[in-house]
């Protein structure tokens, strides 16, 4: 594991305070159960992170349940919750959140004119008040206090020097600077940052800390803006989850802050944050805790994005096959997971299927290269991706003549009417016929449930395709088809023209190939 590696004594340890059961949280597609969220954190916790903000109980009740659990089961980082600067709002939190070893409370109240006009109905010297207040009553409960100016890239810059040094004399212990409408640019919020380290009056006392929104697309850039100006947390969340377009990117910032200058020309050496900077992450767990997040949310991160993204270790141009790692600046093992990875497509070509069989151990002919492309390109048709499992397929539907252990003689099947179908099935396993009847939703079904009881094997066929091999009555079908098995998924193919005997044959051609790979140890030829 990597936590706590430090690149040279001079780097500084940046914290990484993680919000993605509260800001994360906050939009319906990411919604957790109580026992989800307890799982995440507990995998926050093992991921290496110096905080998490585990809810905001006075906004959403069922935060309530999950903060005390977490407070009293994880240990490592401090556990906070959100309150705003109200009296019930702090005790909401100090009630769930006493349990835990390091407790913390983050309060704040916006400063920007609009927020307070229009939202607040305050004055500037109310705000102040409050904000005062609250800091005072959250350090009376715990030791640990944040406090934030909601809005506070769109506040008066002589208020929010103000004000910020009111609550760190107040007890502060974390001042947060949320950038929360995503309006900055990395070279304003760098600005910003600077400029109050330059007046705010206590400032050494406290650590500064960024939470940047990704309206714009800058989020990542804006947050290392401000880790370079000063700042030295980073509040964020796995996967870049959050309100509208979400927040800083946990495992983006993370490795931007990670030493990667093993890829980098000498000439780039002194670019790269990780001279100067480091992270406590547990880097190799970043890929398992972003696929948690997916599993209990089923928000899944779009295949482009950075770090996580199905697309970011894959490679389709045939060039970028030959030599995959050189166009890899981060090795996928840091994060976990497998760099390299080839996918053919419309950009592969004969290099691509010929990498990708390496890979598998295969040396193909240039027929079955071609019988590869070709069989791509009917997949993608009727798929929006050849994923690397259905590539395997082709690659050993190509390379490997398999012998029939199945052997389809007939297949006799009812016809219509509203009562379930049924079907007789005639085979030779290993030489030996058997017969058996089967009922099923349709005939295809009936037939392939007795083929179920000849093999004991209950496998569920997927046709990928259905394509006449020419036009008029009479017709063959050929059906494409597949199924899954011990984690992988093997193909078939059936030709007839009946289309029930066509799919049944594809089924049991897909059982020859599982089976002889079976038999042979999945043998490479």
């Amino acid at each position: 594991m990597t936590q706590g590696k430090k690149p040279n004594k001079k780097a500084e340890r940046i914290y990484i305070f993680d919000t993605t059961l509260r800001d994360g949280n906050q939009t319906d597609r990411n919604k957790m159960t109580v026992e989800q969220k307890v799982t995440l954190a507990h995998q926050l916790a093992k991921l290496g992170v110096d905080a998490i903000e585990a809810g905001f109980p006075e906004s959403n009740e069922t935060d309530l349940v999950s903060m005390e659990k977490i407070a009293r089961e994880v240990e490592g980082p401090i556990i906070y919750g959100l309150a705003r600067t109200t009296i019930r709002d702090i005790e909401a939190v100090h009630n769930v959140i006493q349990y835990s070893k390091r407790p913390g409370i983050h309060t704040f109240i916006a400063t920007s004119e609009e927020h307070m006009k229009k939202k607040l109905h305050m004055s500037a010297e109310q705000v102040m008040k409050e904000a005062v207040k609250a800091v005072k009553i959250s350090k009376n409960y715990v030791p640990n206090v944040i406090f934030s100016p909601e809005d506070a890239t769109r506040s008066n810059r002589d208020f929010l020097v103000e004000i910020l040094g009111r609550v760190i004399k107040a007890g502060a212990t974390v001042i947060n600077i949320p950038d929360t409408v995503g309006l900055s640019t990395p070279e304003t919020y760098e600005g910003l940052i600077a400029s109050l380290i330059k007046n705010v009056e206590g400032i050494g006392n406290v650590r500064l800390s960024t939470h940047i929104h990704n309206d714009r697309g800058l989020a990542t850039a804006v947050t290392l803006a401000g880790i370079r100006a000063g700042a030295r947390e980073v509040q964020c969340t796995i996967n870049g989850i959050g309100e509208r377009a979400g927040n800083a990117s946990l495992e983006e910032v993370v490795i931007n802050l990670k030493d990667t200058r093993f890829r980098m020309p000498r000439s780039m050496k002194g670019d790269c944050y990780g001279n100067d900077f480091y992270t406590n992450i547990k880097t190799e767990l970043i890929y398992q805790t972003s696929r948690m997040l997916v599993s209990f949310t089923g928000n899944e991160p779009g295949h482009h994005k950075p770090i996580v993204g199905k697309n970011t270790f894959q490679h389709e141009a045939g060039i970028h096959q030959i030599k995959p790692g050189i166009y890899e600046i981060i090795p996928a093992e840091i994060i976990g997971r497998k760099g390299g990875i080839l996918v053919i497509g419309a950009h592969s070509g004969k290099n691509g299927v010929v990498q990708a069989a390496k890979q598998l151990g295969y040396h193909l002919t240039p027929s079955q290269v071609k019988m590869v492309l070709s069989n791509v390109k009917s997949l993608e048709e009727v798929r929006t991706e050849v994923t690397g499992e259905d590539l395997a397929a082709l690659i050993e539907e190509a390379a490997i003549t398999v012998p029939e252990r199945y052997k389809l003689i007939d297949v006799i099947y009812s016809g219509g009417g509203k009562h379930k179908k049924h079907a007789t099935v005639i085979m030779h396993i290993d030489g030996k016929q058997v017969t058996e009847m089967a009922y099923g939703d349709g005939p295809v079904d009936a037939a392939c449930n007795a083929i179920k009881g000849i093999t004991g094997l209950d496998i569920n066929m997927h046709v990928e395709k259905y394509d006449p091999l020419g036009a008029g009555s009479g017709v063959q079908l050929k059906v494409k088809a597949s199924i899954p098995l011990d984690g992988r998924r093997f193909f078939g193919i059936g030709v007839d023209t009946d289309s029930v005997i066509a799919q049944v044959k594809a089924y049991v051609s897909c059982l020859n190939r599982a089976a002889y790979l079976a038999r042979n140890g999945n043998s490479r030829h």
